[in-house]
């Protein structure tokens, strides 16, 4: 028995030894354990790499498929938003300047989580439509698809109200029509949202359309490679509650102030990037 023992353990040393050799890494010191942990070891190594590149390869694959983009939105309820938090944004996006400190252009990376947007302002004349697009960014050539949320800014109807408050307390709300000009004697403007659902992976931004209003007119995105004049249309603002807006302008060589709509914006889990 004694015997047959030292045999094997003879056998697994010469075995160990002539891998090690193989390898280039042979140690003549080396005890048969302290061989065995070696190869343990680079065969773990070898294992988790296996499984990461197993990991990577399903996240690759397993892409969720957009389906029908009119499916990945839908409506919000009101939410409700204070002047002196607006009275903050319109400071940061004045009428009529360029709004050169917080323009930007800026895209979405999905991340499974809703984004959710709420029209709060609007300073222009055009009645433009307003959405986003989606593509996957792993396929640079792949086509943009774009989704309509709203058809004309100007017939948001009670989608977006005002409210003031009487001296009796009462509230008086009335329906924001976005038109420039509109007096901003109120307390507090609520509106209903849209929530967009993309999964994870994607990149979305928004585009706004003026072209059946404006001689000037046009189709314009918040990635300024897509716009034709090569100008950036957007603008992100941050109050100081830390609330995100973004603004659009809608013609090309107007004011570039980028407030002619104006958005509230909840990423959720989502993350910002610049396209």
């Amino acid at each position: 028995m004694e015997k047959r023992n030292m045999q094997r353990v003879a056998a697994l040393l010469i075995s160990a030894c002539l891998m090690a050799a193989c390898s280039g890494k042979a140690d003549p010191s080396a005890t048969v354990a302290q061989i065995g942990q070696q190869q343990d070891k680079q065969s773990l190594v070898k294992q988790k790499a296996h499984t990461v590149t197993n990991k990577k390869s399903a996240r690759k694959g397993a892409k969720e498929k957009i389906g029908n983009p009119d499916d990945r939105h839908h409506a919000l309820g009101y939410k409700s938003f204070a002047k002196s938090l607006l009275g903050e944004i319109d400071q940061l996006l004045p009428d009529n300047r360029a709004a050169q400190e917080v323009a930007s252009d800026f895209e979405i990376e999905t991340r499974g989580g809703d984004i959710r947007i709420y029209p709060v302002s609007g300073s222009s004349s055009a009645h433009d439509k307003f959405g986003f697009y989606i593509y996957d960014p792993d396929k640079p050539d792949s086509m943009l698809v774009k989704v309509t949320l709203i058809n004309d800014v100007h017939g948001l109807g009670d989608n977006v109200k005002t409210v003031a408050l009487q001296p009796d307390g009462t509230a008086t709300e009335a329906n924001y029509d976005f038109q420039p000009g509109r007096s901003t004697q109120y307390d507090s403007i609520v509106a209903k949202g849209y929530s967009i659902s993309v999964p994870a992976g994607y990149r979305v931004g928004f585009w706004v359309n003026s072209e059946t209003f404006y001689q000037g007119g046009g189709e314009y995105y918040s990635d300024t490679k897509r716009n034709s004049d090569g100008k950036c249309h957007t603008a992100l603002a941050t109050a100081s509650d830390g609330s995100r807006f973004f603004g659009i302008e809608d013609q090309s060589g107007g004011d570039y102030d980028c407030n002619d709509l104006l958005f509230y914006i909840d990423l959720t889990d989502n993350n910002l990037v610049r396209p």
